[in-house]
């Protein structure tokens, strides 16, 4: 990142912004699991088809790493009071809203 360049506004955000972007990261995280397992399970040949779907696989996941160079960006003060807003929704039962919308969004059905 040059002097030019400021960061990204999620990066700059509120902690429960933080922890948003920690929840698209775990829906992300769970997608991709999801497409490898069914990838692995159809024992596709070597063809173009496959190739063209882990190409595709590899552009849908292009926003979850820039997520994470945003937080890795952070200060680690601000990380860690984003992941215990995180942590917290996780164990409040509050997650199944902020995952909803997560899932929704990397599902491809919009926020």
């Amino acid at each position: 990142m040059n002097a030019t360049h400021s960061p990204e506004p999620a990066a700059q955000g509120s902690v429960e912004q933080i922890a948003d972007q920690f929840d698209l990261l775990a829906s992300a995280n769970r997608w991709l699991d999801d497409e490898l397992h069914r990838l692995y399970a159809c024992h596709p040949p070597l063809s173009q088809a496959t190739v063209n779907r882990l190409l595709a696989l590899g552009e849908r996941m292009r926003p979850a790493a820039e997520v994470r160079d945003r937080l890795a960006s952070l200060d680690p003060g601000r990380l860690m009071a984003g992941v215990r807003v995180w942590v917290d929704r996780q164990t409040a039962g509050g997650r199944e809203t902020a995952a909803v919308r997560a899932d929704r969004a990397w599902s491809g059905e919009g926020a």
